[in-house]
């Protein structure tokens, strides 16, 4: 990313935010309302930042889709390794361990079932019976449904046992995190075995690039009707949208600012790093509700570096009903925020660039920013509103 190329943007969009909000006489005038003034000058610097982290996303993304970075390498000079994570996903489980194994015959997939009610573990023993690269996990009240950390923290010890090995052949196994209903693109580890990715000794943690696979589902609310199914499927397809253009954009921006963020599914990571974080924490993975962006933010902490891989792609489930997608991004939300206890000692760290320290601190602002908007712009302009004659006087309507 280009310092001069950001300061300027960053200084155009102020300007323009100070006429908009400040100088257009929109939302009154300065003088009248010190506590007006404050959330105008609120509004600008907001939206100034607003403007020009988008004007940034759209340029670096571009670029990246019309010139690709990423390259593949060979897989088989990594051992690999994927952890599932389920509970009472007896429908799905077999179909999504039995494409990763047909996909990539050398990878172990180890299931990790935090005390399903359904069938689930007697499923996983079936296919263990004709393939030795399936392992099951079984976790056991009390110890089971504490959290998905804890999970994979249960599973991160069982394959550090597993694979044994020297210091170099620890540094050269690769654990990812795959959910239940998970699928990943075919051309998956040879992307993350190349030189950009995993092939480069320097790159702790790599995250995919994630796809809705039911994008294409006609009825993803079997059970309801055409109307409620038409929103199903807007749902659906935002969502897929949103993970293959926004949320891509912002990995890539990431790479350049050198803060990519790990996501909950199709996030992979060197075992000699997760070696490295039980070291220092006692443990991989934290309790935090976005557990996968606070392992990410641990990893960078470290010195280490992460990488974003749009090239290949893991598939998952797009939530088709509303109120569930809110409840998904409320808890995204609040686990995002849980991650700003990690500023510290990033900052601290001293291993973050200052365009990183500001992209993350801004990505933690987001919930703030957005409820700025929220309330600035309507109490802004209701204020200027209330100042208009008709709306004073004797005339005013009761």
């Amino acid at each position: 990313m280009r310092p001069l190329l950001t300061v300027l943007l960053a200084v155009l969009f102020g300007v323009a935010a100070v006429f908009v909000f400040g100088l257009s006489g929109e939302f009154g005038s300065f003088g009248e309302k010190i506590w007006r003034d404050v959330a105008v000058l609120l509004l600008t610097v907001v939206a100034a930042c607003a403007l020009t982290y988008v004007a940034l996303l759209l340029m670096i993304f571009s670029g990246e889709v019309r010139h690709p970075r990423n390259t593949p390498g060979d897989p088989d000079v990594l051992e690999w390794h994927v952890l599932v994570p389920c509970r009472d996903e007896e429908s799905v489980i077999a179909e999504t361990v039995s494409a990763a194994r047909s996909s990539f015959p050398g990878l172990h997939v180890w299931v990790i079932d935090d005390a399903s009610e359904d069938a689930t573990a007697e499923v996983v023993r079936g296919l263990m019976v004709f393939d030795q690269r399936v392992h099951l996990i079984s976790r056991i009240a009390p110890e089971a449904r504490t959290g998905k950390g804890d999970a994979l923290n249960a599973a991160y010890r069982i394959v550090s046992e597993h694979v044994g090995g020297t210091e170099d052949m620890r540094h050269r196994t690769v654990i990812g995190v795959l959910d239940a209903d998970g699928y990943l693109s075919d051309n998956t580890l040879a992307m993350l075995a190349g030189p950009q990715a995993f092939g480069d000794a320097e790159i702790g943690a790599v995250q995919l690039e994630v796809w809705m696979k039911n994008r294409g589902d006609r009825r993803p609310r079997p059970t309801d009707g055409r109307w409620l199914n038409i929103v199903g499927r807007f749902l659906v397809r935002m969502q897929d949208l949103e993970f293959r253009t926004t949320n891509s954009a912002m990995q890539v921006l990431r790479v350049r600012t050198g803060t990519v963020g790990m996501g909950g599914n199709g996030q992979f990571t060197r075992l000699s790093v997760l070696d490295a974080l039980a070291s220092r924490r006692g443990k991989p993975w934290g309790k935090k509700l976005s557990e996968d962006y606070e392992l990410g933010l641990n990893i960078l902490q470290m010195g280490m570096h992460n990488h974003y891989v749009r090239e290949a792609h893991v598939s998952q489930e797009a939530l088709p009903f509303t109120r569930r997608l809110i409840t998904q991004r409320t808890r995204w939300a609040q686990g995002n925020m849980e991650c700003a206890s990690a500023l510290p000692g990033l900052r601290k760290s001293g291993h973050l660039s200052l365009a990183g320290l500001l992209e993350i601190h801004y990505f933690m602002l987001q919930p703030v920013v957005m409820m700025l908007n929220l309330v600035l712009v309507p109490f802004c302009w209701s204020w200027e509103w209330r100042s208009l004659p008709w709306t004073t006087g004797p005339h005013r309507a009761c």
